[in-house]
């Protein structure tokens, strides 16, 4: 697998993770995707991947906690953050952990594209 080509993927929500898996194959990148923490985070192949797409409301957690769990355990992929919910507090607290990006739901598919492609810049 190219390193460069796999993209994480972790929402909670099943058609969200399917669009995002259809529209990133259809432009060469391959997915892991995740609806749950914790088979995300013992299952996920953090080395081998480009970035992570998180969500950051999932169901009783916050993708910001996960976000800074990593960080502690030491991966340092780029993370996207997603989000339906957004506001002034919560969009500080994702650019604190040192997010790539923060898209706010509805986004524009060639946004995060570029987000994509600007985050292993």
């Amino acid at each position: 697998m190219d390193a460069f080509k796999n993209i994480l993927l972790l929402d909670d929500d099943e058609s969200m993770l399917r669009s995002l898996e259809r529209g990133l194959r259809v432009r060469g990148y391959e997915t892991e995707a995740y609806r749950c923490v914790t088979e995300f985070l013992g299952r996920a192949r953090f080395e081998k991947s480009r970035c992570l797409l998180l969500d950051i409301d999932l169901k009783g957690q916050s993708g910001i906690d996960v976000a800074c769990k990593l960080r502690q355990m030491g991966h340092s992929l780029p993370i996207i953050f997603m989000t339906g919910s957004d506001s002034e507090a919560t969009r500080r607290d994702a650019i604190q952990t040192g997010c790539a990006a923060y898209l706010k739901k509805p986004f524009a598919f060639e946004s995060l594209l570029q987000a994509i492609e600007e985050a292993d810049a």
